[in-house]
């Protein structure tokens, strides 16, 4: 041996495995792990809900600007064109 006083972990009891500072490190991390996993859980099962919700809305802002006469689809088509021309536009002075 070389002066270590380590005890192998399979002789040491349940206790002396908590009481030992990288064990009890460890410990707590898996145990913020857990928490971190049930938070993303709860956000994960609130999803469908989230989406109805936004989906309910974008159909009535659609449904009011139809009633209006605004067409969405033509507006969202021109939109990306004009999205397109500019990051073109801008692509061609990044390279000047």
């Amino acid at each position: 041996m070389t002066g270590s006083t380590e005890i192998p972990l399979d002789t040491m009891s349940l206790l002396d495995r908590f009481n030992d500072p990288k064990i009890a490190a460890a410990v707590h991390g898996l145990l913020d792990q857990f928490e971190t996993i049930e938070r993303a859980t709860r956000t994960a099962s609130e999803l469908p809900n989230l989406i109805t919700i936004a989906t309910d809305f974008f159909d009535a802002v659609c449904q009011y600007a139809s009633r209006v006469g605004i067409d969405i689809e033509q507006r969202a088509t021109r939109l990306v064109k004009l999205t397109v021309q500019v990051t073109e536009k801008r692509s061609r002075l990044d390279r000047i």
